[in-house]
C-alpha cells in the first residue's frame, strides 16, 4: 500500500477519512468523489452496528472506530475534531458512505465518499469508486478542481454497481470489528 500523502487540493487531514479513502494516496492520478452539500441525510442513513472499527492493511495504519450516535457514525480525528460517517443502504452488503469532517487548516468542510461493501461474516470492508479520474466524469458527476464531484448520488451508485460487475477490484480492503 502507497504510503498516505495529503492531498493539498482537498486539505484533507482528518486521519478516519485517510484511513477510510487511503486511495487518496496516489497524488497526481486519483481525485476523491466529494459534494458540495451532503448527499445522504439522516432519514436515508442506517446505523446497524453500534460501533464499526476499520484497520487498514499498512502497518501504520491505525484502528479507526466509529460509534453509533443516532443515525451517524462519530469518531476524533488525529486533531481531536469530529468525524462523521453515514451509511445509506444501497442493497445487500452495500453501501454508500459519506465521511464529512471539518479541515483544520482551511476550516472548510470536507465531504467524501466511497461504495462499500461490509462482510461481517468475513470481517472485510472494501471501498469502491473511492478515487477517480477525469475519465469518470459523466451525467451527474462532473470535475471541479481537482476531485469529482457527485450531483445525481444515484449515478454514483450505478456507476459503483457497474465497476463490480465489471469484477473491478476493490480501491481498498480494510479489516473491520463491528459490535
Amino acid at each position: 500500500m502507497a504510503p498516505h500523502v495529503p492531498r493539498t487540493g482537498m486539505g484533507v487531514t482528518m486521519k478516519p477519512i485517510r484511513l477510510l479513502l487511503a486511495a487518496l494516496a496516489v497524488v497526481g492520478l486519483t481525485a476523491c468523489y466529494t459534494s458540495d452539500t451532503p448527499l445522504i441525510s439522516d432519514d436515508d442513513a442506517a446505523t446497524p452496528f453500534a460501533k464499526i472499527t476499520f484497520k487498514g492493511s499498512g502497518a501504520d495504519d491505525k484502528p479507526a472506530a466509529f460509534t453509533r450516535d443516532g443515525k451517524v457514525y462519530v469518531t476524533a480525528g488525529e486533531d481531536g475534531e469530529k468525524v462523521f460517517l453515514r451509511l445509506k443502504p444501497v442493497e445487500g452488503d452495500y453501501y454508500v458512505a459519506q465521511m464529512t469532517g471539518t479541515d483544520k487548516a482551511s476550516g472548510e468542510a470536507q465531504i467524501l465518499y466511497a461504495y462499500l461493501r461490509i462482510d461481517v461474516a468475513a470481517k472485510t470492508a472494501e471501498t469502491y469508486r473511492s478515487y477517480g479520474t477525469k475519465d469518470d466524469v459523466r451525467p451527474g458527476l462532473r470535475a471541479c478542481k481537482d476531485v469529482v464531484c457527485i450531483d445525481d448520488l444515484n449515478a454514483y451508485i450505478a456507476y459503483a454497481k457497474e465497476a463490480i460487475a465489471a469484477n473491478a477490484k476493490p480501491d481498498t480492503t480494510f479489516s473491520i470489528v463491528v459490535e
